[in-house]
């Protein structure tokens, strides 16, 4: 569309010059060249009817009206503005037809008055302004009181000198005036229609955080989770301005993103999603630090590819509008995090088409992060949602991280890109040694090899009890040797436990590398146990890496 108003500008340009040649520039031209480059890089835009109404109304005064659109243009483009070169060139060329078309007007309808000819210059332009620039009724008010008084000054310098002619300098003065006058008015009028936006704004947000203490007494008063969470979604569709809604939940077990809820989602759309549940670690390759807002994360449109069986496009490009910078275009995505008790994520909601299709504002999004906090607490509370969202960090026995702490942060350590090595230790014939020493010398083992984990890694690293005689050690920064001579000292200080006189414990250990074994946690943790198994049907007592 642009381009074509470029082309249009550049051909009523042409008919312009062809009417009007030929231009003639004079010395004193220059001066009025100079005049024309103040007003304009005083102005507010690159097109501004005013400015050049007051500008030809001073070239009428000289009789220079012939060579006024080739300085307009001139001035144009030489005036102080902060733009690209380009815009102020087709600005300019703009504003050459426009006062070029003004001056065609006037010789046509002009008689021999002067006044008349001012009153003619401004008048096409009060119109143009009004048509293009003034916006509110109060700035049309303002526009038309202020060009009234330039008039009416006009009028009474005319008629107690009787020609403009003869007395230059008071019409070039009004011209200032009046700008002053109309600039610092719009001004105001700007800065209060401001102030009423903001206050009509926190006055949204107070209806919004009104609706969101509503959520909260309702979550409390419901018994059926399911059923909570269904109006929960629905709420966050009115509460939010989201057509769509998708409440999501981390199941670790299976390494599972499950969609536990929606709001405007076609059922079977819906049941297509839940059949085809996405990889957790897709979640944490759309939650970039890069696409962060506030706690949760806008993933505009192209930024970054997703599987198409994962996603659902709910909108398509005819319902959307050009991009402009602020309107939500079909595949934006915003998730908002839903975090528990110790800050680590186990779901997130995902909204999409707004109806007012714009994209949130800062507010909006930490409205809806206030209503994940409270659909935690309902699944916090849920028999059915509380193994999935509460996370124990540490184990009671031996004090190390738990199996899903641990793969919380293997999730973390995978968005770092960096190479780290995944260790699966197991403790070979634990069960042998329940049956013959019993379960309280096994305990001692379990503990035993605890501490020889904790004292053989680094600060930086983490160590968990994977299962029942089965431990975990993320080994950070570290290349393929590095990892294997690390959890060779392990299995040595293993060998060197002392329970009993007669006890030998040994260990069988597994590593995985990343990226090489796997680029997720699910591929790191299978490589890992599969070493692990090797070594044990090897002989035990061992260490194996693919």
């Amino acid at each position: 569309m642009r381009k074509y108003l470029e082309i249009l500008d550049l051909a009523l340009a042409i008919i312009v010059i062809i009417i009007l040649r030929p231009f003639t520039v004079g010395y004193f031209d220059l001066l009025l060249c100079l005049y024309a480059f103040l007003f304009f890089s005083l102005g507010r835009s690159l097109f501004e009817p005013l400015s050049m109404a007051l500008v030809l109304s001073t070239f009428l005064l000289f009789n220079r009206i012939q060579s006024a659109p080739a300085i307009i243009f001139v001035a144009s483009v030489c005036r102080m503005m902060k733009t690209k070169r380009g815009e102020r060139i087709f600005a300019a060329v703009r504003n050459f037809w426009v006062s070029g078309f003004a001056v065609l007007i006037y010789k046509i309808v002009v008689s021999k008055s002067i006044y008349t000819g001012f009153a003619t210059i401004v008048l096409i332009f009060c119109i143009l302004e009004v048509i293009f620039l003034v916006k509110s009724k109060v700035h049309k008010k303002l526009f038309f009181l202020v060009v009234s008084m330039y008039l009416a000054l006009l009028a009474a310098n005319v008629s107690f000198f009787g020609s403009t002619n003869t007395l230059p300098v008071p019409p070039i003065t009004l011209n200032f005036v009046l700008f002053a006058i109309y600039s610092f008015l719009k001004d105001y009028e700007d800065e209060r229609q401001k102030h009423l936006r903001e206050a009509e704004r926190i006055r949204a947000i107070r209806k919004k955080l009104a609706s969101v203490i509503e959520l909260t007494t309702f979550i409390s008063q419901r018994a059926s989770v399911e059923e909570t969470l269904y109006t929960l979604a629905e709420a966050i569709s009115v509460v939010s301005g989201f057509k769509y809604v998708l409440i999501n939940i981390f199941d670790r077990n299976i390494g599972k993103i499950l969609r536990v809820a929606h709001h405007g989602i076609d059922p079977n759309e819906f049941q297509r999603l839940k059949n085809y549940p996405p990889p957790i670690e897709n979640f944490y390759k759309l939650a970039q630090d890069r696409f962060k807002l506030s706690n949760s994360y806008f993933i505009p449109q192209g930024a970054i590819e997703v599987p198409t069986e994962y996603v659902a496009v709910l909108i398509d490009q005819s319902e959307a509008g050009q991009e402009n910078g602020q309107q939500w275009l079909p595949e934006d995505m915003l998730l908002v995090p839903i975090y528990n008790s110790d800050r680590d994520i186990v779901g997130y909601i995902s909204v999409d088409a707004p109806f007012n299709g714009k994209r949130p504002s800062i507010e909006d999004i930490q409205i809806l992060e206030l209503i994940a906090d409270q659909i935690y607490k309902l699944l916090e509370r849920s028999q059915s949602y509380q193994p999935l969202v509460v996370r124990v960090s540490r184990d009671p026995h031996t004090l190390l991280l738990t199996h899903s702490a641990f793969l919380g942060l293997l999730e973390q350590q995978l968005k770092s890109g960096q190479e780290f090595a995944v260790v699966i230790l197991d403790i070979d014939d634990l069960t042998k040694i329940n049956l013959q020493y019993g379960h309280e010398v096994g305990d001692k083992v379990i503990e035993k090899v605890a501490d020889v984990l904790r004292s053989r890694t680094r600060r930086s690293d983490y160590v968990a009890r994977f299962g029942g005689e089965e431990f975990a050690v993320l080994l950070k920064n570290v290349s393929k040797s590095k990892a294997i001579e690390i959890t060779g000292r392990m299995l040595d200080e293993i060998r060197q436990i002392q329970v009993s006189e007669r006890l030998h414990v040994t260990a069988s250990a597994g590593i995985a590398m990343y990226p090489e074994h796997g680029k997720n946690y699910e591929e790191l943790c299978d490589a890992a146990f599969r070493a692990m198994e090797v070594a044990k049907k090897s002989g035990k007592d061992k260490l194996m890496i693919f």
